[in-house]
């Protein structure tokens, strides 16, 4: 299962470089656009901060939030239009008969949109980060890598996987996507930002995060593989 897995991802993500160039850089213009107006806005609200530390934690939350903004939305723009296509080609049915299981496929294809976006919101990042360097904003580059580039994309990954399920069980996924990431983007404490500075609580989210999306994918791959393969293959 693990070299089906592997052949899927490499598969896919190949394909999604070579055809969504445009998607890429819509996504890379998307986040650079974000993170400036959130650095432009937070400039122009610094005078008005009582301490510096009000500061940097709003550009810390500009730049974790990057991730968790960016990949489900347009992961799951990769993923349902390329899905669509290959039912209506039905491009699906010879790979399902092959044996592979439709959580593999599943899986492989969430894991390839959601490694390609990764690399979009890397490029953002760096360009934020210079950006309020630029600015001469208060970061901290190490601690935000880590929650930026580690913990909040796999919150994101989380995200995405769930939005890809509802795409494949009831063929639809973008309202809901939408509603789900400004949900939880809206549900975050302010202080949950503070955290990030604290290295046993930064640590504990990048152990813990793994573990909780590694049960959160085992339960949607689960009711992947209950579909039948020809409501999948869109027959």
């Amino acid at each position: 299962m693990t070299a089906q897995l592997l052949a899927v991802i490499t598969k896919e993500f190949t394909e999604t470089v070579r055809t969504r160039v445009s998607l890429f850089i819509l996504a890379f213009i998307l986040g650079i656009s974000y993170l400036g107006a959130q650095l432009q806005k937070i400039q122009a609200a610094a005078g008005s901060h009582p301490s510096v530390a009000a500061t940097e934690r709003d550009v810390t939350t500009g730049l974790v939030m990057l991730a968790v903004v960016l990949m489900p939305v347009v992961g799951h723009s990769m993923l349902a239009r390329r899905m669509l296509r290959e039912r209506l080609s039905r491009s699906l049915v010879p790979i399902l008969a092959t044996g592979v299981r439709p959580s593999v496929l599943w899986a492989g294809k969430l894991l390839a949109a959601a490694a390609a976006c990764y690399l979009v919101v890397v490029a953002c990042f760096v360009f934020g980060v210079v950006g309020a360097k630029v600015l001469d904003l208060p970061v901290r580059p190490v601690p935000v890598a880590i929650a930026g580039l580690v913990a909040a994309p796999l919150l994101a990954l989380a995200l995405l996987a769930i939005a890809s399920f509802m795409n494949w069980t009831l063929r639809f996924g973008l309202i809901f996507v939408g509603l789900l990431t400004w949900g939880v983007v809206g549900l975050i404490p302010q202080g949950a930002v503070d955290l990030i500075f604290q290295p046993t609580a930064l640590v504990t989210a990048v152990v813990v995060a793994p573990v909780a999306l590694m049960i959160v994918l085992s339960v949607l791959a689960m009711g992947i593989d209950r579909l039948s393969r020809s409501y999948i293959a869109g027959l």
